[in-house]
């Protein structure tokens, strides 16, 4: 992706993310991650989850992954690589993700009325 960062991508989920620099992540309706290098609002990487529009964005605690709630699952992303595992199990939106300290765990909410430890 080329383009620079733009207005509009709705439900514009967002996180930030430190590896060997500074970078924006969003996501949206558009089944789509971006990532932008935040000082110049470029964006340098794009990753499909391609069967849901994401609902939040948070990245793991080393910084190594990013996980995408959609609808009615939750995919963890590879950052570098761009490959996916995804975890089943919510019957709608995902709405909430986070990460233990330590990453041995994550936990997710839904629309479904349940909590879900993966």
């Amino acid at each position: 992706c080329k383009s620079r960062c733009s207005r509009g991508r709705r439900p514009a989920a967002a996180a930030l993310c430190a590896m060997s620099q500074v970078l924006l992540a969003t996501a949206g309706y558009d089944h789509t991650i971006k990532f932008w290098e935040a000082p110049s609002g470029i964006c340098n990487k794009t990753l499909t989850h391609p069967e849901s529009q994401v609902n939040k964005l948070e990245i793991t605690p080393d910084k190594r992954q990013i996980a995408a709630a959609g609808n009615p699952s939750l995919r963890l992303f590879d950052i570098e690589t761009g490959s996916a595992v995804s975890y089943d199990g919510h019957t709608n939106n995902v709405t909430a993700v986070g990460f233990h300290r330590d990453a041995k765990w994550f936990y997710t909410g839904s629309e479904d009325g349940t909590i879900k430890t993966w």
